[in-house]
């Protein structure tokens, strides 16, 4: 099996607490290290995030977005990476040994054009429980990829139109939807990312907003296949 020449893509605002430990299980990966390049995009971060990267991972490609916002980072690394395949991670998440290894053996199959998988969180909380329950049927039924764990086939990418500025957020349920129009998405349980729950661990006026807001998007995308153009605040 010839194996794909794969892009990572990290999108960092603000993640020098986190970005190491992802960094370090990137570079730990089972897969030739000449075959896949690490593309950070930092957006604006106010942090060391950029300098961090900078020192203690100097092969990094380290891109600069200066749009603040995920879709902004996410299109900037994607029009900087070389690979066949794109993946894309969290910068506060940590992804398996076996991560690449497993999507790429899914990609000799011509009509997938996504691979996806799922998500645990660091830490088992009542609300981080709650939460993979609402991802549960995403994953089995719906076939949509979570943001922390998600492939595409460039080609693909570009057939469909890639992500787009009038979604601010969920991207990953956005781009799913426009891709399972044109080929097969597959998920993959057994290839888990571990993600931080931090953004879970405060009920505050923000996050409650973006929760409810977040329910109603998801249900419009899947019943009518269009998001509603909600402004949802960054929470860090």
């Amino acid at each position: 099996m010839s194996l794909p020449f794969i892009s990572v893509i990290i999108p960092a605002y603000n993640e020098e607490k986190y970005i190491e430990e992802c960094l370090h299980s990137v570079f730990s990966l089972d897969y030739p290290r000449d075959k896949y390049e690490v593309i950070v995009v930092n957006n604006n971060s106010t942090d060391h995030t950029r300098e961090f990267v900078a020192k203690l991972f100097p092969s990094v490609v380290l891109v600069d977005e200066f749009t603040q916002g995920i879709v902004s980072a996410l299109i900037t690394g994607t029009n900087a990476s070389k690979g066949e395949i794109l993946a894309y991670t969290d910068a506060d998440s940590i992804v398996p040994a076996l991560w690449l290894q497993r999507i790429a053996h899914v990609y000799e199959d011509p009509s997938v054009v996504a691979v996806g998988g799922s998500m645990r969180y660091k830490s088992r909380t009542i609300l981080s429980s709650l939460s993979l329950i609402g991802y549960y049927p995403r994953y089995r039924w719906l076939k949509y990829m979570t943001g922390p764990n998600m492939t595409i086939r460039k080609s693909a990418y570009l057939q469909c139109g890639g992500f787009s500025l009038d979604v601010g957020y969920f991207d990953d349920a956005y781009i799913s939807f426009k891709l399972k129009k044109i080929g097969k998405i597959v998920i993959l349980s057994d290839n888990p990312v571990i993600t931080s729950d931090r953004r879970l661990r405060t009920l505050d006026k923000d996050t409650i907003d973006y929760n409810i807001k977040a329910a109603i998007y998801i249900t419009m995308l899947v019943i009518f296949g269009k998001p509603i153009p909600y402004t949802f605040k960054h929470i860090e």
